[in-house]
């Protein structure tokens, strides 16, 4: 359900202008800067919808007691509350960010070490030969470990900042989940939805490596059009809006999966099955 969302936008109990795939534009590089931010962004959005149909009697009867708790708060204060945690939040990502490039650039190093001192062993003309197609394929494995590295930490963001915001009370003292410990439940959301998380992770490495694979292989054709002066196309641009799009349709699933963890959205398009008061 939540990768259907995250593609198409549809959500029945959301409108389609809060999960618009055009959004991609500015959620993926505003997700890269901050992670955070792109929760707020979804939050703020189902708020501002909710609170629009809690105004109809019979859309307000189809909102569950988390939904209707959620659009009573005041989701600006908590966030003024809650600030030097997403701040810190912020910096740990750019820590790990900075340190697993760090590490990637010496294995890397290392890599090409190695493939070096091969290829001079070998003394051969280096096309398709078994030391580059290690080379490449240690270069290849090593890169996506360090993406692997870093989508789990922006999913710990994200479960963190909306753990932290839901539980927080307000000035009138309204808040959505009764939690008092931030990190136990994180980990409660985190481990409750981990076959979700797992499945949309792998789909995710699986699609992005397809989308790869043919740029590279466009990518030739248009460079061999280029050095016999033929007319080419040029899939930069295009597979650049694909990633894009196929990015931030695999984050939105991630967040729309642990919202829905929070009991903010049904577990399915076709039932909506009101959580305890305070559960994950």
């Amino acid at each position: 359900m939540c990768l259907i969302s995250g593609f198409t936008g549809y959500h029945p109990k959301v409108p389609w202008w809060c999960l618009c795939p055009l959004w991609f534009l500015l959620a993926v590089p505003v997700t890269l800067i901050a992670p955070p931010v792109m929760v707020l962004i979804v939050l703020a959005f189902l708020q501002r919808a909710w609170r629009k149909s809690s105004q109809l009697p019979l859309d307000a009867a189809s909102l569950n007691a988390v939904q209707l708790r959620f659009i009573g708060i005041n989701l600006g204060e908590i966030l003024r509350y809650k600030r030097r945690l997403l701040m810190v939040l912020v910096i740990c990502y750019y820590l790990i960010a900075l340190g697993g490039s760090y590490i990637l650039g010496a294995a890397m190093q290392s890599a090409l070490e190695l493939y070096i001192a091969q290829a001079q062993a070998h003394q051969t003309l280096q096309i398709a030969t078994p030391e580059q197609i290690q080379y490449s394929n240690s270069v290849m494995h090593y890169i996506a470990l360090y993406l692997l590295a870093l989508v789990l930490t922006i999913v710990v963001l994200f479960a963190t900042t909306i753990i932290a915001l839901l539980s927080t009370p307000d000035a009138s003292g309204a808040r959505v989940l009764e939690l008092e410990r931030i990190m136990p439940a994180v980990t409660t959301l985190l481990l409750k939805n981990l076959p979700g998380i797992a499945m949309i992770l792998a789909l995710m490495y699986g699609v992005l490596m397809t989308v790869e694979r043919y740029y590279a292989h466009y990518r030739v054709i248009a460079v061999e059009a280029m050095i016999l002066g033929r007319t080419y196309f040029d899939p930069s641009i295009w597979f650049l809006l694909l990633r894009g799009y196929l990015v931030y349709a695999f984050l939105l699933s991630l967040v729309l999966v642990l919202i829905m963890g929070c009991g903010l959205l049904a577990q399915s398009h076709h039932s909506v099955k009101p959580p305890k008061h305070g559960a994950l």
